[in-house]
């Protein structure tokens, strides 16, 4: 941390580095479980310095694939699921209705996705059906925050 606030003006920037950081960050960022990791700024900046629509794209399909770390847990049979307050209440409800729930709860922002990926792993959901649900949720919040970003610079641009 001290050596990144040291070289700060030196370091490279999402203008610099583009839409592969938007990717990388992305996916590191919902690699980790239960863990939130603010990936989203990533797709932040992208929008506000980057075309929107690309940044979140990237950063979207960056996100879903990141979250193949819940999904493979819940396949391992993770001990980390049983213990979480939140199985009990969500297990129903993907047993119930599978891919939509993934879905919207990936559109979502909030920090039970993790749970939700796990749960997919452990019911052995198909894997296209779990990744595809995922690409659609990430990639539609993903898109918003680029564009909402990219609004809101402008709004404060054209306020001097």
């Amino acid at each position: 941390m001290t050596v990144a606030l040291v070289y700060r003006d030196s370091l490279p920037t999402v203008e610099t580095l583009g839409y592969p950081a938007i990717f990388i960050v992305s996916v590191l960022g919902s690699a980790t479980l239960l863990f939130p990791v603010p990936a989203l700024l990533a797709v932040c900046a992208g929008g506000t310095l980057l075309n929107p629509l690309l940044s979140g794209v990237i950063g979207g399909t960056g996100l879903a694939l990141g979250e193949g770390t819940g999904y493979l847990a819940g396949v391992a049979g993770s001990g980390l699921l049983r213990e979480n307050r939140w199985y009990g209440r969500l297990r129903p409800w993907v047993e119930r209705r599978g891919w939509m729930v993934v879905l919207v709860i990936a559109a979502i922002p909030n920090p039970i996705f993790d749970i939700v990926g796990m749960i997919a792993g452990a019911m052995r959901m198909p894997l296209w059906q779990f990744f595809g649900a995922a690409w659609v949720g990430k990639t539609v919040r993903s898109v918003g925050v680029a564009y909402g970003c990219a609004l809101g610079y402008d709004f404060l641009r054209a306020l001097g």
